[in-house]
């Protein structure tokens, strides 16, 4: 049962990059409309992080599948967080700032 779910953890992030590019096109077209700074660069750098850290799950997933023909640092506690954990929540992190900066205003907006 574990090799036919180990893929939905790379489609969730893999999604999770393309709605960040989802946001950096409607942050960009907002930007047309309003001339704030253009921090939606910072969208494909998240994007990136993400698709990293998609990538590393399945590495670090067929690593645990086949631990006897791993490479031993394939193993080791400080792999993961190195490779897998710093880069989704420093892509993740950056996402959420620059949704932030362009998308905060809805939530002070008064409703009635």
């Amino acid at each position: 049962m574990i090799v036919i779910t180990i893929p939905f953890a790379a489609i969730g992030l893999m999604s999770l990059a393309y709605i960040t590019l989802l946001f950096l096109d409607l942050s960009r077209r907002l930007n047309a409309m309003t001339k704030m700074k253009r921090h939606y660069r910072w969208f494909p750098l998240a994007a990136a992080l993400i698709l990293f850290a998609a990538l590393s799950q399945i590495v670090l997933s067929i690593g645990n599948l086949a631990p006897d023909i791993a490479p031993p640092f394939l193993l080791q506690p400080w792999f993961p967080l190195l490779i897998f954990h710093l880069p989704l929540a420093t892509g993740v992190s950056i996402a959420l700032v620059v949704v932030w900066y362009y998308w905060g205003w809805i939530f002070r907006e008064k409703v009635g």
